[in-house]
Parts: C-alpha cells; structure tokens; sequence
C-alpha cells in the first residue's frame, strides 16, 4: 500500500472516528455535539474530493469540485453571501484549468531524455478533427507517435506492431475520444493532465523490466483517453 492510499485511508477513518466520538459524548453529556451541521451536506463533495486528491493528486475535476464544495459551505455558514456563490463558480474553473497548464510538469512523470534525443526515430502523426480515423500497424516497426482528436476520435491498434525500444506518444484530446490498443509485451507508463478528462488504462501486459516501456503523455480538455 503506497503512502497516498495510506494517508487518504487514514483521513477517512478519521472522519468516522471523530463523528462517532462526537455521539458517544453526546450519550454521556459531555457536550453537545451536531452531526448534522448548517452546510453540512457539502461535507458529500468535499471530502470524497480531498481524498481523492491524497490518492491521485490535484487534477481539474477534483481540484474544481473541492473550491466548489469549500464555496457552498461558505454559503451555507453565511460567510459567503448567496449571490456570490455563482459569481465564483466560472472564475474558480478558469483558475484550475490556468494552474494545471502553466503547472503541468509538476503533474507529468519524467521521461528518459534519450528517447526524445534519439533523432532516427520515425515519428507519425495521427489527427482526426471533426471525423474518425482508424489505424492498425502490423508487423511494421512503430517508433513513436502524435495522436490528435479534436471533435473527433482516434483509434491506434498497435496490438501487431514492432515495438523493440521505448517509445513516446504524445497525445491531445480536445471534445475527442482516443484509444489505443497496446500489444501484451511492453510495459506502459501514462503521465496526464485531464482538464474535465479522463485517461483510462485497461491494458494487461506481460512484460517484464527488460521489454521496451510504451511511455504515454496524455492531456484532454473535456475528451478522453483508453489504453487497452
């Protein structure tokens, strides 16, 4: 168990904890304690979202409902009066999405320099923008790739491919969707940043630490990214 599940395990338990010692005073007077607060259903997106934020870090989608969450309790305490809360909601997206781009790299796991020093590589483009495109490379060395869906989808079927050394795809998906087949003998590597996205990874492999690693870098902004 990595020490991010540990520490959100611990801060849910916590939270458990703490309501039930609260009751437990309540039962022998010792105070009076209020399990059901004013605002305290914002409690339902809050805490699942800094929970998720301990086990997979600050991406757009938990980082915007935990300010939203934080807004709506505000108001509901009356800290925050209640016109306020729509005025805050857009600019409170538009500063996430701003800190997850000028911050990406903070979000992205490192790359071996070399793979993108290695200049003898043969790199190709796949881009559908407003339509689909369909690709399968058999028994073909694939060197690396530019995967774009703008409005549009991509699918890659590398399941058949030559892979015999790391290799990078780079891809952004925008109102798109992307899916790329892997074959069962490479490792996989995915770094992301999803601004209200997603990339899922569903592929099974087979490597060990000696294969070649297929290493992913995936940003969607409202689309998203299967890896099968």
């Amino acid at each position: 168990m990595n020490l991010k599940k540990k520490t959100a395990d611990l801060l849910f338990g916590l939270c458990f904890m703490i309501a039930g010692v609260g009751l437990a005073g309540n039962a022998f007077g010792w105070w009076n304690y209020r399990l059901f607060f004013d605002g305290w259903w914002t409690l339902i997106i809050i805490i699942p979202m800094v929970i998720s934020i301990f086990k997979s870090g600050f991406h757009a989608f938990n980082t915007t409902a935990l300010f939203i969450g934080i807004v709506l309790l505000l108001s509901e305490i009356e800290v925050l009066p209640e016109d306020t809360i729509y005025q805050l909601i857009v600019p409170i997206i538009f500063l996430v999405i701003g800190f997850q781009i000028i911050f990406k790299g903070a979000f992205r796991r490192k790359i071996p320099k070399a793979i993108f020093q290695d200049h003898s590589k043969t790199i190709k483009d796949y881009v559908a923008i407003f339509g689909g495109q369909e690709r399968k490379i058999s028994n073909e060395v694939f060197e690396g790739g530019n995967v774009c869906a703008v409005f549009g989808g991509v699918e890659l079927d590398l399941r058949d491919a030559i892979i015999n050394q790391d290799v990078v795809i780079n891809i952004t998906s925008a109102f798109g969707g992307v899916e790329i087949y892997l074959p069962s003998n490479v490792r996989v590597s995915i770094s992301s940043i999803p601004i209200f996205g997603a990339v899922s990874n569903k592929s099974s492999t087979l490597a060990n630490d000696s294969d070649p690693t297929v290493y992913i870098n995936a940003t969607c902004i409202f689309g998203g990214v299967d890896v099968i």
